[in-house]
């Protein structure tokens, strides 16, 4: 369900991007930094985790970027 859920968001995501860049092609470029750093952070903590971020995660990684990606590159699997 959540892979299906995740492929929704994505296809709207997509077809949303598309139209903001025929506007504005830096709002498009922000967008989807945004959602590069997203993904990364989810990637990171799940990969030491082994588990979905929260909120609480969020604040973590907020509080200290460096150390999460340490973290991730020391134990995350690759």
């Amino acid at each position: 369900m959540n892979f299906g859920l995740s492929l929704a968001v994505l296809g709207v995501l997509l077809q949303w991007l598309a139209g903001l860049w025929l506007r504005s092609r830096a709002g498009s470029v922000l967008v989807l930094v945004g959602t590069a750093l997203v993904y990364n952070v989810q990637t990171a903590y799940f990969g030491i985790y082994q588990k979905y971020v929260g909120v609480f995660d969020l604040r973590f990684f907020a509080a200290d970027p460096v150390m999460s990606l340490s973290l991730y590159a020391e134990n995350g699997a690759v």
